[in-house]
């Protein structure tokens, strides 16, 4: 790990594609600008490390946390996650979804430069070729693997929310809230902005990959109520701080590549 610079604020954000930020143009992801922003309001110096990773809900973040990144020694965590969560909570069992996790493993990965590694994430971070040369070799695995919904069966968009998995989800950002606060640091939660509300137009909703998560447009916008109900609830009740980023920035394809990025 690399020691935190004397008299620096080091911020480490987590969470999944969103926060890879894989469409930011020259390696300037919005952790990259965030950073800069801190920079330019505050008197100390600010580090923001991006340890986001495509295809994580906030369990898999929560454990790597555990397991790597509490050496990096932040003084402040991000947690940015929902989309990924969505689909954790069709599942019947936790301790399946956790099972399955294990099984697909590295072998259904996208690219292995979205693997984690908290050097290279780090570096990534901080070093503005890097971070644009990770981008092109993940956007050059996607091409070559043309991922997309061409040539896949159709699947049933019968998928409903299940309480418990809800509830699986909100231990998680328990379990997250204590460790760090085991640790003395500050837990910023974001409620993510999706391209997805009630009354997505005819163009809007082309764009929502409802088969990610096999639910249809009314049961994916109530399983999205549930969960920012669950995050804002945290953050009023549990002593946890709240960025309500899906207030402020519009859902409709002026602001959206896709229906998360």
């Amino acid at each position: 790990m690399v020691p935190k610079p004397a008299n620096t604020i080091r911020v480490l954000v987590l969470g999944g594609s969103a926060v890879f930020n894989a469409y930011a143009e020259g390696g300037r992801t919005w952790s990259r600008a965030l950073e800069e922003k801190l920079n330019q309001r505050l008197d100390e110096s600010v580090e923001v490390i991006n340890a986001g990773v495509p295809g994580y809900g906030v369990h898999q973040s929560a454990h790597r946390y555990a397991a790597d990144l509490g050496d990096l020694d932040a003084d402040i965590i991000i947690v940015d996650h929902l989309w990924n969560d969505l689909k954790t909570l069709a599942w019947d069992d936790s301790d399946a979804l956790v099972a399955h996790w294990k099984n697909v493993g590295i072998d259904n990965e996208v690219s292995v430069w979205m693997r984690e590694n908290p050097v290279f994430d780090f570096l990534s971070s901080r070093i503005h070729l890097v971070s644009k040369a990770r981008m092109k070799l993940v956007w050059r695995d996607i091409a070559k693997q043309h991922i997309g919904l061409e040539g896949r069966p159709a699947l049933n968009l019968d998928a409903k929310m299940n309480p418990a998995m809800l509830e699986f989800c909100l231990e998680t950002y328990r379990f997250l809230r204590d460790e760090f606060r085991s640790r003395g640091k500050a837990l910023v939660l974001i409620e993510q902005p999706l391209l997805v509300r009630k009354d997505n137009n005819a163009r809007e909703c082309e764009q929502i990959h409802y088969q990610f998560v096999g639910m249809d447009h009314e049961n994916l916008t109530a399983a999205i109520a549930s969960m920012r109900t669950m995050i804002a609830t945290l953050a009023e009740n549990e002593g946890v701080w709240l960025v309500p980023a899906a207030s402020e920035i519009e859902a409709n394809l002026t602001h959206f590549r896709d229906h998360v990025h």
